[in-house]
């Protein structure tokens, strides 16, 4: 699993600011995905969270989660990309299939993950799951550029 993969995890439990990683050391060490990936979400979007510089506040990206109820329930996450040119842009999705919430950070046992991570002109994802219904899920992703760099993690959310 990538290091960034695995920092964006760590930091999603407790949606700490993720630091220390450049984008040129992130980019070198590849890309990649796993899961399915489709050209865009559909469905209804439920969330955006915006992703900003840490200095300068400038808006660098933004990460979706979309629901559909198609296939047993369908969460899809993309991160787009908002700064000129490539950037490393990671989107990711958990899905706590083990109903255990657990809130380390980590994928558990049971649990499904998809992500999409790579030197990207434009978005990271879409990443999807389906057969999410009554399934808690985590979403998040990051932009890391030259213009500075974000992420997001969410806690156990649509736990419905």
């Amino acid at each position: 699993m990538p290091k960034l993969v695995k920092t964006l995890l760590a930091a999603a439990a407790g949606l700490a600011a993720f630091a220390g990683v450049s984008s040129t050391a992130t980019a070198q060490e590849g890309g990649g995905h796993v899961g399915p990936l489709a050209q865009n979400c559909w469905g209804t979007k439920q969330e955006t969270r915006i992703l900003r510089a840490h200095v300068g506040n400038q808006r660098i990206g933004r990460v979706e989660l979309w629901y559909s109820p198609e296939q047993g329930g369908t969460n899809c996450v993309i991160t787009y990309n908002e700064v000129a040119g490539k950037a490393t842009t990671y989107a990711y999705l958990i899905v706590d299939d083990n109903r255990n919430r657990d809130n380390t950070g980590r994928k558990e046992p049971g649990d499904r993950v998809a992500y999409d991570e790579g030197y990207y002109e434009y978005y990271a994802g879409a990443s999807y799951l389906r057969n999410t219904n009554g399934k808690c899920v985590r979403f998040g992703g990051s932009v890391l550029a030259r213009a500075g760099d974000d992420s997001f993690g969410s806690g156990w959310v649509h736990c419905s």
